[in-house]
């Protein structure tokens, strides 16, 4: 087991993330199979005045240099003032702090994680990694150590290899609830998708963690949990943060996930809320994988929803303009809304989330 480990790196400046340069502003342009639907498409009537006059909005957090031209941009400025309390408790600074140590999971040089000598660590350089653990039977990777300056236990999970990431999502399209949660207390009527019930219990990513984080628990016995994950790594956040919880009693588990699918129906939704004390779940414009599996199938996400809505920022490249969304799970304010019949297709926004690049190879 890898002990803890934290050299000292030079920070990078992540105060300046609220509107975010994605460094992907080629890829992310090129949306020509998935066009902007129109205001017509929305349901939605024109911009009002008020709405164009009021300009970036007041709340930080809900900060936006989006133009209310834009059609995606009307839904969206219209979303958050019609509801600015939204934004109660969201962080947009730590969530960027957040993204940044799951970009970290896919870096390819696992010695470097587990030593924090990376380009992308240099970014949080008092992270301390404790274990980083790969299943290469399922391809799955995670990782677990504390974060002083937070005085916080993180656990990120990886999602699956890029290369698979479209056709994986289309499989998703037919899966369907059918598997309820081995664990004493949950209702009856809950039920997951035996998919990734089977990828946390049955691959050795469970037992690893579960393992590790009683012995990161007895370093550290005080402060948060954070439990990140991306693409698949997202649904096994979310089984995972309910599991610690319930093994160990904790307190305060904090939950960010990026570009998460739909991990059971509407009774786990509702438990996992009552056990989390914190749940932010990332979407990007039209990303694929949070249409999947869809709710016809009797899925439902968890809440809450945090939208990012892609803006042209001139020389500055594509930004990321946030959108905090209802407490339902499933705002149709939201990623819902930005695709027809809310089946979304694009892999291009599936990689990018607050600024960090959610894929191998790069800066790492």
């Amino acid at each position: 087991m890898l002990g803890p480990a934290c050299c000292a790196r030079h920070p990078g400046d992540l105060q300046t993330q609220l509107l975010l340069s994605s460094g992907l502003k080629g890829l992310l342009s090129d949306r020509s199979s998935f066009a902007d639907p129109s205001i017509a498409d929305l349901g939605l009537p024109p911009a009002t005045q008020e709405e164009q006059q009021q300009g970036p909005l007041a709340n930080p957090a809900l900060h936006t240099v989006l133009s209310a031209d834009s059609a995606i941009g009307r839904r969206a400025v219209r979303a958050s003032l019609k509801a600015p309390e939204k934004s109660a408790g969201f962080d947009p600074v730590k969530a960027a702090k957040l993204a940044q140590l799951q970009s970290i999971a896919y870096c390819a040089a696992l010695q470097d994680v587990a030593t924090w000598n990376c380009t992308r660590c240099a970014q949080l350089p008092d992270f301390e990694p404790y274990l980083v653990h790969f299943d290469a039977s399922w391809d799955l990777l995670g990782y677990i150590g504390y974060w002083p300056s937070m005085q916080a236990k993180v656990i990120v999970f990886r999602g699956t290899d890029s290369s698979s990431w479209y056709n994986w999502a289309e499989n998703m399209r037919a899966w369907r609830t059918d598997a309820t949660y081995p664990v004493d207390g949950a209702p009856p009527a809950l039920r997951l998708h035996s998919g990734f019930l089977i990828l946390w219990n049955s691959s050795s990513m469970a037992a690893t963690f579960h393992a590790a984080f009683g012995e990161l628990l007895k370093l550290h016995p005080q402060g948060p949990t954070y439990v990140l994950g991306h693409s698949m790594g997202g649904a096994l956040a979310h089984l995972a943060a309910l599991d610690l919880q319930i093994m160990y009693r904790l307190q305060d588990v904090k939950v960010y996930t990026f570009g998460s699918p739909r991990v059971g129906n509407s009774v786990f939704s509702e438990f996992f809320s009552q056990k989390v004390s914190e749940s932010w779940r990332f979407t990007h414009g039209r990303d694929i994988v949070p249409s999947v599996p869809p709710q016809l199938l009797g899925f439902r996400h968890v809440s809450r929803e945090v939208w990012l809505v892609d803006v042209d920022g001139g020389a500055a490249g594509v930004e990321q303009r946030i959108v905090v969304c209802d407490d339902s799970g499933e705002d149709p304010s939201c990623h819902n809304a930005a695709c027809r019949l809310g089946l979304c297709t694009s892999v291009a926004d599936h990689l990018t989330y607050m600024g960090a690049h959610m894929y191998r190879g790069g800066e790492c």
